[in-house]
């Protein structure tokens, strides 16, 4: 298996775990449900683990596709540039549920406050991990990018 393999096949995983993981979130935050609050920042926590290898493969994958002619160099380097941006959103969600949840778990004082910095952290991860992928696509894919290229008809 390749590094671009590697990349393409985890990279999925925490845009879409993270999606999940703030519906849950949300949904145990209005509904005050401690339990589900407490499963929603364990898969945050499992999402910050596997970004570490997505944003690390990253690089090899762009040295294995940067040469091929159809890829679109713009939109690749603002792939990088705000994956670079997002891990560390990511990285700062991760944290910040772990510390959140042992708060939870001892009943500290601090834990109504984290819930809500995690939850408005949780929305801009989310929503900076959704254009990164997006970005990502239009690396490859001509019908994700703004311009298409128009062919002549029959």
């Amino acid at each position: 298996m390749s590094v671009t393999h590697l990349h393409l096949m985890l990279t999925h995983i925490p845009i879409v775990g993270v999606m999940i993981a703030l519906c849950i979130y949300i949904y145990g935050y209005y509904s005050k449900n401690d339990s589900v609050i407490k499963t929603a920042l364990a898969v945050f926590i499992a999402m910050a683990i596997i970004s570490i290898p997505v944003n690390m493969s990253g690089e090899g994958a762009e040295d294995a596709i940067k040469n091929i002619d159809a890829i679109s160099q713009q939109a690749l380097d603002q792939h990088e540039d705000l994956a670079e941006v997002s891990i560390g959103f990511m990285m700062a969600l991760g944290g910040l549920s772990l510390i959140t949840l042992f708060a939870m778990i001892k009943k500290h004082a601090c834990a109504k406050k984290a819930k809500v910095v995690v939850l408005l952290l949780a929305i801009i991860t989310c929503v900076l991990f959704i254009i990164v992928g997006n970005l990502g696509g239009k690396i490859r894919h001509v019908e994700l990018r703004d311009v298409v290229p128009v062919t002549q008809g029959n």
